[in-house]
C-alpha cells in the first residue's frame, strides 16, 4: 500500500496500476492506466491569476465554472482529495466514464465512487484538461448546501487546487488562483 501511494505521488501511474490489486486498489487500475496515457491536470495559461466570486458562501463556498464548456455550480471543499462529480451531471456534460470504482474519503466517511476523466474544466481564465474524478450521487448533499437553488454539479478538491496557489477569501467571498513566477 505504501509503495502504491508513493507511485501515485510521483506520477508513475502505469506502475501504480500494475500493483493496484496487491494494494487493495483494483478498482482504481483502469483510471490509472488512462492517466498514464497522457499528462493529467494540463493547465493553460501556465501563468496568471484569477478571481472567482462565490455564488454562495455558507455552508460551503460555491463557484460558477465551466465543465466541458457548460456553466455549472461547484463546491470548493479542502476536505476532498479529488474532483467529485454528481453522476447525473457527469452524464449530462459528457464526462468520460472509466470502468471500475474506488474509495474516496469525503464528508467524514469513505465512499465508493465511479471512475471518470473530465476533459476540460474552466476556472476563470484557466483551462484544466484531463482531470481524474470520481462520480457519485450528490443530489441529497446538493439540497443541503444549496436549498431551493441550482443543483451542485460537483466538488473541487485539493488535488486540483494544488495546481495553483489558492486563496479562499472569506472576507471578500471569492476564490483567488495564481500560477507561475
Amino acid at each position: 500500500a505504501d509503495r502504491f501511494a508513493t507511485l501515485l505521488r510521483r506520477g508513475r501511474y502505469a506502475d501504480a496500476a500494475a500493483i493496484a490489486r496487491a494494494a487493495g486498489q483494483e478498482g482504481r487500475a483502469p483510471l490509472l492506466e488512462r492517466m498514464a496515457e497522457a499528462p493529467i491536470y494540463v493547465v493553460t495559461p501556465e501563468t496568471g491569476t484569477a478571481t472567482i466570486p462565490w455564488a454562495r458562501s455558507y455552508p460551503t463556498p460555491l463557484v460558477r465554472v465551466k465543465l466541458n464548456g457548460e456553466r455549472v455550480l461547484m463546491a470548493i471543499d479542502t476536505g476532498a482529495n479529488d474532483l467529485l462529480l454528481d453522476t447525473g451531471a457527469a452524464k449530462r456534460y459528457r464526462v468520460q466514464p472509466v470502468s471500475g470504482q474506488h474509495t474516496e474519503f469525503w464528508a467524514g466517511t469513505r465512499l465508493a465512487v465511479g471512475n471518470a476523466l473530465v476533459q476540460r474544466l474552466e476556472l476563470g481564465p484557466f483551462k484544466i484538461e484531463r482531470i481524474p474524478a470520481g462520480t457519485i450521487s450528490l443530489h441529497r448533499w446538493s439540497l443541503e448546501v444549496n436549498p431551493q437553488g441550482e443543483a451542485v454539479a460537483g466538488v473541487i478538491g485539493l488535488n486540483l487546487l494544488r495546481r495553483f496557489t489558492p486563496t479562499l477569501d472569506y472576507t471578500k467571498l471569492r476564490l483567488e488562483l495564481a500560477r507561475g513566477p
